[in-house]
C-alpha cells in the first residue's frame, strides 16, 4: 500500500461541509493550498521582516496582510531564508503568512517536490463575500 487514498475518496472527504463531519476524514487525503512563489533555479530571499525577493526583485504581495508570526512582545518573528530552488522542486508560501505552515517552517526542508503537487485551486469558499472562481 502506498498510503494514498483514491482521488474520489479524497474529493468526497475534503469537500467543504462534508470535511467537518467527525470521523470521515482520512489523513492520507490531507492537502494544503499554498501559492507557488518560486520554481527550479529561482533564487529566493525572505528577510527579517518577511519580505520576499525573487531573483533579487522584491515581490509585491498585496494579498498578504501580515508577513510573519508575532511573538509575545508583539515583535515580528520571521525566519530568514536565502537559497536556490533545486531541480524538480518549488517553493510555496501561504497567503495567510502570519499563520501558515509552509516552506519557511517545514522540518524536511523549504522545498516541495513537484511530484507532491496534487492540483490547483479553482474555487474560493471563504470568506463568503469573496466566494467564487479563482482567476489566474
Amino acid at each position: 500500500p502506498s498510503g494514498r487514498s483514491s482521488p474520489l475518496k479524497c474529493a468526497l472527504v475534503t469537500f467543504p461541509l462534508l470535511a467537518w463531519v467527525p470521523g470521515i476524514g482520512d489523513p492520507a487525503c490531507d492537502a494544503f493550498i499554498k501559492r507557488v512563489v518560486a520554481v527550479e533555479g529561482d533564487k529566493i530571499m525572505i528577510n527579517h521582516k518577511g519580505v520576499l525577493k525573487l531573483n533579487d526583485d522584491v515581490i509585491d504581495e498585496p494579498y498578504v496582510d501580515q508577513y510573519c508570526l508575532m511573538d509575545r512582545q508583539r515583535l515580528l518573528n520571521c525566519r530568514r531564508i536565502v537559497d536556490i530552488v533545486p531541480k524538480d522542486h518549488v517553493f510555496v508560501l501561504g497567503d495567510n503568512r502570519g499563520n501558515s505552515w509552509d516552506g519557511r517552517f517545514w522540518p524536511g526542508g523549504a522545498f516541495l517536490p513537484e511530484k507532491e503537487i496534487i492540483g490547483r485551486a479553482i474555487w474560493r469558499f471563504w470568506p463568503l463575500n469573496r466566494s467564487g472562481p479563482i482567476s489566474f
